[in-house]
């Protein structure tokens, strides 16, 4: 198995006296895992220093080998797009362009090639090919939401982030759109980390990494 998550001693603080303090945590290829913890825990800051949105106050994060403090923010940048496909809680956008503009924009962003083959059969998957040309407001919240999805996984990320990406739905978009989210990252061999106050979506053989404050 491929390691692709590790962290070690990880803290991050946003006032000197409210300092978050996280377990480590492993992933190897193909792993799946759930955050959980009421809201204001440190939820969505875990998935943002994992992502290289923030800088740990002290310990490391490692992601397919390289750690993630050494990059300078530009390169960072450049990382995060090519290793870590993210589907935020809000759908993210370019309105003014189609879903298969804003799949070819997320491969220019990372400066790789676009593989138009592996967009369409993510569509296809995500059950949304025939919506490709159209803009996202056109779209359903449901049908935004596997849009996120094909995004964050069309240039073939090791590590896929998901943050509250069903809270907005109701049960059977949820359930859906959480399947399609795991079974397509699985395909692709990369590791997924939902964070989530959703235990809708959340099985008992899940695992489940509880943060708490």
């Amino acid at each position: 198995m491929t390691l692709v998550v590790e962290t070690r001693a990880l803290k991050f603080t946003y006032q000197k006296d409210v300092v978050f303090s996280y377990s480590d945590i492993t992933l190897n290829q193909g792993d799946v895992l759930f955050v959980l913890g009421r809201s204001g825990s440190g939820k969505s800051t875990l998935l943002n220093l994992l992502a290289g949105f923030l800088t740990p106050l002290s310990g490391e994060i490692v992601i397919n080998g390289t750690l993630l403090q050494q990059l300078s923010p530009s390169k960072r940048d450049v990382f995060r797009g090519r290793n870590i496909g993210i589907v935020f809680q809000k759908n993210v956008f370019l309105r003014s362009v189609s879903i298969w503009e804003n799949l070819k924009w997320a491969a220019y962003a990372a400066d790789v090639s676009f593989d138009a083959a592996h967009a369409e059969f993510l569509l296809e998957k995500l059950g949304i090919s025939e919506k490709k040309h159209k803009k996202p407001h056109q779209l359903s919240q449901g049908e935004q939401q596997r849009g996120s999805i094909a995004r964050a996984l069309v240039n073939r990320p090791k590590l896929v982030l998901a943050d509250e990406p069903t809270s907005a739905l109701d049960d059977e978009n949820a359930l859906e759109v959480i399947d399609l989210l795991k079974s397509t990252a699985l395909q692709q061999n990369a590791s997924l980390v939902v964070v989530t106050h959703d235990r809708r979506i959340v099985n008992s053989d899940d695992a489940v990494y509880h943060v708490s404050q």
